[in-house]
C-alpha cells in the first residue's frame, strides 16, 4: 500500500546538520489495532520561536488520520488526531497522551492510542496540515487542504488547541496557491 508504516521523531542538536532518532515511533503494525490505519505527517503546534507563547508545559502534535491507506491524496472524510506530551518527556513515547473527546467544556486525554478521538473533522477531507498559535489574535490557526490539493487551501480557527474549529477561509486558486498544494502554515 502507499501508506506510511510509521511516524518517527528525530532530534537535531546542531541546527539540522545531523539528526538522531529519539526512540519515539508510532508504528501501524504495533501501535494501531486492526481496522485502525493510524495517522500520518504529524506536525507540532507552533507557539513562536522557542515555544515562547506556549499555553502550558505540553507540546501539542496534530496528525491527519489515514482513512484510505491506498493513496497519499486527500483523506475523506477528514479527521485530525491531537496528542500532547510534557516538554520534558518528548523523547518518552509512553508519556504521550491522546485527545479522547470532551467532558463538557474540558478535554479528556488517554494514554491508549486506540481511544483517541478526532479533534477536527470535515466530510470533504484533509491532507497534510499545520497549526500555529497567534498571540495577537489569541487564536489557534489550522491550515489544510480539503476536497483536493489542486490549488485549494482552507483555514480554521479555535480558542483552544482541541477546538471547536470554525472555517474562516477556503479558496481554490491555482494562480495564487499553485497547482498542487502540499502544506502551508502561519509562522509567528
Amino acid at each position: 500500500t502507499a501508506a506510511l508504516e510509521f511516524s518517527r521523531l528525530y532530534r537535531s542538536d546542531d541546527l539540522g546538520a545531523n539528526w538522531v532518532f529519539t526512540g519515539v515511533e508510532f508504528n501501524r503494525s504495533v501501535d494501531f489495532s486492526e481496522g485502525d490505519e493510524g495517522f500520518f505527517s504529524p506536525t507540532f503546534a507552533q507557539f513562536g520561536r522557542g515555544y515562547t507563547n506556549t499555553r502550558d508545559a505540553y507540546v501539542y502534535i496534530y496528525a491527519p488520520e489515514i482513512i484510505d491507506p491506498s493513496h497519499w491524496n486527500v483523506q475523506k472524510p477528514g479527521e485530525i488526531a491531537l496528542m500532547r506530551v510534557l516538554k520534558t518527556q518528548i523523547e518518552n513515547e509512553a508519556a504521550y497522551e491522546f485527545f479522547a473527546g470532551m467532558d463538557g467544556s474540558n478535554p479528556t486525554w488517554t494514554g491508549n492510542i486506540a481511544q483517541r478521538q478526532p479533534v477536527w473533522e470535515d466530510a470533504n477531507g484533509t491532507h497534510r496540515m499545520a497549526v500555529s498559535y497567534n498571540a495577537g489574535l489569541n487564536r489557534y490557526l489550522l491550515t489544510t487542504m480539503t476536497s483536493d490539493r489542486l490549488g485549494r487551501i482552507a483555514i480554521y480557527e479555535a480558542a483552544e488547541p482541541w477546538g471547536t474549529w470554525t472555517k474562516v477561509f477556503e479558496e481554490q486558486n491555482t494562480q495564487r496557491w499553485g497547482s498542487k498544494v502540499v502544506i502551508f502554515s502561519f509562522v509567528n
